[in-house]
């Protein structure tokens, strides 16, 4: 038959039928997977680009829903004698050596312009140690006042806003255990913004690296608000970056009084979110989560309100009502706090109590997204990487990827395989996916988060079947890496790569980049051992490859031999062929 077609062809040919071919718009000479990668290449591949693979129509991929709010009230947890002009704050201000999710903050109280703080230390289920005295060295108006960690070591620092809008800085060195914190000197932490006096300026964690930003807000009911990013390496901002490109980093929500806007990390996830009180302590709350495309803005939920009116008014500025971490948790979400000045005599001595509403909302926190979980890896060792969902839980769900070398469509058809559910029992932080026996097959590997030993899971898997060895613990890893993680799911300190396997040379810019950083991921999707360019939306997990091959448009490598075919002569044909067709 072959034969057959090699004549037919050699005669069309012979009839001038068979014209040069149109210009395919790549180069198709030689097949190859060794190539330099060229910026933009993935935006325009000729076997299409932004095609999408990920549809999460799995139920194991799954986020923990829109933040709820669900409360319960504890009543006094402290009283003591008070001036009638001091003022309450929370604030993390003892080392305690405890993971970031799980410190409580200090009570602590101030009066009026002085520099002298008191400190009740927080033992935890709403109890406090008498107070001890702290200075900063600085006077500073109690509107001015604030606590944050600026410099991202866990500790809250000491911050005035000066009534133009510009912050002081003083940091908090305590060290472990220390019992009476201590800050360094008092500095400007960045100049202030024109037009954006004390009562413009929010401070919040707007980004989740661990460091308090700088935003400004509007009058009126235009309440849009502009932030700056800080680009701390130490314990000042070594740049300040502006989060919305120019724009605002938070639209209008029409509250029309700006007083009650605040941003507090409501949820324990390291990010601050939007929150709006009335003057009878009402709370309505947007939830900051990653976002989308480019950029830095956040992705706002709206989580409605979320706390309602005590039934008093907590003043103009609502400065009565602070939201902490009081009462035992490991998770960092916080608790609603009210300060009461009452029974104040001629000497403006009154008696001040706390009131604490617990923050138990533990199943719908707003804290995950469904692209939190997406990993990738070759478990099977087809050359194609397998699509890996770990949950918050760390159960981890294998789709292993049916495509072969032989039957490649580019992802025209469904990808993904029957899933294989793993459960091992410890936090998603933990897990990691690489090839720890060298075996070109991706196992999985936890961190002990304190010690830094390492437990694996060695893949057995075949091309069409899943499975792994037992866990084994490595105890020879034991304290080799013990700083764990910080605050968002890629702020980890332990990364596993085959870093003596490559040859490096300058970094270049390779790919040009369809969304922020941690949306996108470059698995080994095309067969070829080259690192491809996966796009994740946060929020619905949904993913779009850009392929990354060399521009050879896929021909063979080298020429096609002589098949050695046997010779063919047709028969007489009953008519001459002539003329175009």
């Amino acid at each position: 038959m072959a034969a057959v077609w090699i004549w037919a062809i050699d005669q069309v040919n012979g009839l001038n039928w068979l014209n040069t071919p149109k210009a395919a718009g790549f180069t198709d000479d030689e097949g190859k997977t060794m190539c330099k990668k060229e910026p933009g290449s993935e935006l325009n591949h000729p076997h299409g680009s932004e095609v999408k693979l990920l549809f999460a129509g799995d139920p194991t991929i799954r986020d923990d829903g829109v933040y709820k709010q669900s409360s319960q009230e504890r009543g006094v947890v402290w009283k003591h004698k008070v001036s009638n002009e001091t003022e309450m704050y929370w604030a993390h201000l003892i080392n305690s050596g405890l993971p970031r999710e799980q410190v409580l903050d200090e009570l602590v109280l101030i009066n009026r312009d002085t520099d002298k703080i008191d400190i009740h230390i927080n033992r935890g289920d709403g109890k406090f140690d008498a107070g001890v005295r702290a200075s900063v060295g600085h006077h500073c108006v109690n509107r001015g006042i604030h606590f944050g960690d600026v410099n991202g070591d866990g500790l809250d620092d000491y911050i005035c806003i000066a009534s133009d809008g510009t912050p002081f800085v003083a940091i908090n060195n305590s060290t472990r255990q220390q019992t009476v914190p201590s800050f360094g000197v008092v500095f400007k932490w960045r100049d202030s913004i024109a037009g954006y006096a004390q009562d413009r300026v929010r401070l919040g964690d707007i980004d989740g690296d661990g460091r308090l930003d700088y935003c400004v807000i509007r009058d009126g009911g235009n309440i849009h608000i502009k932030c700056h990013q800080n680009g701390g390496l130490g314990n000042e901002a070594a740049y300040w970056q502006n989060l919305g490109s120019g724009g605002p980093v938070f639209s209008a929500k029409d509250t029309g009084d700006i007083r009650g806007v605040r941003f507090v990390d409501l949820n324990g996830d390291g990010r601050g979110d939007w929150l709006w009180l009335t003057t009878q302590g009402q709370t309505t709350t947007w939830i900051n989560k990653r976002g989308e495309k480019q950029g830095m803005i956040p992705y706002w939920q709206d989580a409605g309100v979320t706390h309602p009116d005590i039934g008093e008014a907590i003043g103009d500025t609502r400065e009565r009502a602070k939201f902490g971490r009081v009462f035992n948790k490991r998770d960092g979400f916080r608790d609603y706090g009210v300060f009461r000045r009452t029974n104040c005599d001629s000497t403006g001595t009154c008696d001040g109590t706390v009131s604490i509403w617990e923050n138990v909302n533990g199943v719908n926190g707003g804290r995950w997204q469904k692209g939190d979980g997406a990993r990738w890896g070759d478990v099977t060792g087809t050359g194609f990487d397998d699509y890996i969902w770990i949950s918050a839980f760390g159960e981890i769900t294998i789709f292993p990827n049916k495509a072969r070398a032989n039957s490649f469509d580019w992802y025209k058809s469904v990808a993904w395989g029957s899933t294989t559910l793993i459960k091992t029992g410890v936090t998603r932080r933990a897990l990691h996916i690489a090839d720890w026996n060298g075996d070109g097959k991706a196992d999985i590997i936890a961190v002990d988060r304190v010690s830094g030993e390492l437990t694996v899971w060695l893949s057995t898997s075949e091309p069409g079947k899943v499975s792994f060895q037992d866990p084994k613990k490595y105890s020879d890893t034991k304290g080799f890496c013990t700083l764990g993680w910080g605050v968002l799911y890629y702020d980890t300190s332990h990364h596993f790569a085959d870093i003596n396997a490559w040859k490096w040379g300058r970094p270049a810019r390779a790919f040009k980049g369809t969304s922020r950083g941690p949306n996108l991921q470059f698995p080994s999707l095309s067969g070829q051992g080259r690192a491809d360019m996966v796009e994740i939306n946060p929020n619905t997990a949904h993913g779009w490859v850009f392929f990354n091959t060399c521009p050879a448009g896929g021909d063979d490598p080298e020429g096609v031999l002589d098949p050695s075919l046997p010779p063919y002569t047709p028969g007489k044909a009953p008519e001459t062929i002539s003329g175009p067709l």
